[in-house]
This record gives structure tokens, C-alpha cells and sequence, in this order.
């Protein structure tokens, strides 16, 4: 079940410079509208996601990184004050707006915690930056998804929900091997139209 959505603006990124910072997780429900934080960020590294960048990567202007290979990684800490109702088996999801249709997610952190560790780290590559990817690093952002199972409590024999009903989303991250759907069998009829 979702639990709500946090936003980490790219604009750093269009200066190759880090962002990193405790989000807070919003929500339509909760406590004004707010049901925890979680310490997400990135920054500009080489490919394997531990040396600094190359120098020609350095620049005063974004659009000075056309043409160039960039790396950065996507890093999600930990999470705080989920709510007491909904924090068991949690774990985060984000995608990449060039990446539509790839969602990363951390592992789960098995079960009940409102202070969940995630220690989740993603190398990103983008091999040649254009005008394109310029543009969404200047004004857009990762959107993290945070997500847990509600808690149920027994009453009387039966187990409750406490948390809100089904509305939740499911995440699905594509996979090579779909299953083939079954051929349809098709009927017609002839349908008369009298006038």
C-alpha cells in the first residue's frame, strides 16, 4: 500500500553537483497531509559509483555537458516516522522520466518499523546528454514512492484493517519473459437494424 511520495528536484544535477536531503512523504491522508520523511539523494560520480567524475563533466553551464557521458548515483537511506499503522515489509520505488518504462525498488525492509534502513545505492548512466535530458534535469524531479503493508489487528477472532482501503497502487517492474495470453475465440452474430 502506498504510503506517499516524496520529490527530489534534478536541477543540481544539470551542474553536476549532489542534492541529497531528508523529503518528507505526502500524502492526501495523515497528519496534514505528511506521513514521515525518508533521506533520499544523489551525485555525480564515475561509472563505478565510488570515484568522483571526470573533469570534463565539471561545468558553469548545463548545456556545457552535450555530447558527454554523465554517471550519477541514486541513493535512499532510510525512512522515519511512518505512520504506526502502516510500516511493515516497507520498501521505496522511483523511475527515471528518460527510463519510462524501468521502476527501481530497494529491498524490503522485513517487518514491523517506522524507522526502516534501506541503504540502497544506483549507478545511472545517461551515455550522451542532449538538449532533452539538459531540460529535464533543469526542471524536473525523482519521484519516490514509499510503500509498506498495513498492520491487521485481531479483534474478536477477525483480523482489521486499519489501514485505508484499496486504493493502492501496484508497481510493476517490466520483465523480458510476459507470459503469451491465450488466443481468444471469437463469435459473431448478424445484428438486423430495422429502420
Amino acid at each position: 500500500m502506498l504510503v506517499g511520495n516524496s520529490f527530489l528536484s534534478l536541477k543540481n544535477l544539470s551542474y553536476m553537483v549532489e542534492n541529497k536531503m531528508n523529503c518528507k512523504i505526502l500524502s492526501s491522508e495523515g497528519a496534514k497531509g505528511i506521513r514521515g520523511g525518508v533521506n533520499i539523494g544523489y551525485w555525480p560520480c564515475a561509472e563505478n559509483g565510488v570515484d568522483e567524475p571526470e573533469d570534463d563533466v565539471f561545468c558553469d553551464e548545463p548545456h556545457e555537458l552535450v555530447g558527454k557521458k554523465v554517471n550519477f548515483k541514486v541513493e535512499i537511506n532510510d525512512a522515519e516516522d511512518l505512520p504506526a499503522d502502516l510500516c511493515k515489509n516497507s520498501y521505496v520505488t522511483y523511475s527515471l522520466k528518460y527510463e519510462p518504462d524501468t521502476v527501481y525498488q530497494t529491498e524490503k525492509c522485513d517487518g514491523l518499523n517506522q524507522k526502516p534502513s534501506f541503504n540502497y545505492g544506483k549507478v545511472h548512466s545517461v551515455d550522451c546528454v542532449s538538449d532533452y535530458i539538459i531540460e529535464y534535469f533543469q526542471s524536473s524531479s525523482i519521484g519516490f514512492q514509499v510503500w509498506a503493508e498495513p498492520i491487521l489487528e485481531s479483534r474478536g477472532g477477525k483480523k482489521i484493517n486499519r489501514a485505508a482501503p484499496a486504493q493502492a497502487k501496484k508497481v510493476v517492474t517490466p520483465r523480458n519473459d510476459k507470459p503469451k495470453a491465450a488466443p481468444v475465440e471469437k463469435k459473431t452474430e448478424d445484428i438486423g437494424i430495422n429502420n
